[in-house]
This record gives C-alpha cells, structure tokens and sequence, in this order.
C-alpha cells in the first residue's frame, strides 16, 4: 500500500462536546475516564473480537486528557477496526471524540 492510498478503509470521526458547572463537568470526565480504564485489556470473540483496549498518547491538552485505542477483529475475520477514542477536558467544557479506521480485507 502506497503513504496516502485509503482503499479499502472506512474511516469516520464521533464528537461530543459539553459546557456546565466546572465542577460538574470535571466529575463527569473522571466518570467517563475510569469507565474506559475498566474497560481495558484483551476480550475474547462473541459478537465482535477478539480485540485489545490499551492507554494512547495524547497531546497535552486541557486540564485533564485520557485516550486510549481499540483494536478488534470484526466478526468472521472480514476486517479489524481501529477505535481511537480521546476525551479532554478544558475547564467548564467537556469533548470526546472517537476517530474509526475500519480496514477492509
């Protein structure tokens, strides 16, 4: 595959963005930061799988930031799917944004 050729990828970008009581914007990052730290390590096959969820880098940002990456197998093997999912927090404001790479074949 040549630098820049996307074939065969399917590639699609989620955000959520919220502003609120600083206070109450901060519990809700450290709410949604541990429930993607329990969701860490490798699951086995069912419906989707098997994959892995492990901590990312990102840049220094906001306040507070936690990424992490997912990386599965779609069921009967026809692609793998990579979740890049990042949430940062900036004072009263609250983003996630997850970035799919599905990668066909």
């Amino acid at each position: 595959m040549r630098a820049g050729d996307r074939k065969g990828h399917l590639v699609f970008v989620q955000e959520f963005l919220m502003a609120a009581d600083p206070d109450e914007v901060a519990a809700t990052f450290e709410a949604l930061r541990d429930g993607m730290r329990a969701c860490e390590g490798d699951f086995p096959a069912g419906e989707e799988g098997p994959g892995t969820v492990e901590p990312m880098t990102v840049a220094e940002v906001g306040d507070n930031r936690y990424a992490e990456l997912t990386t599965m197998e779609e069921a009967g093997g026809r692609a793998s799917w990579l979740l890049h999912n990042v949430l940062v927090r900036e004072g009263p404001v609250l983003m996630t944004l997850q970035v799919v790479d599905i990668v066909m074949g």
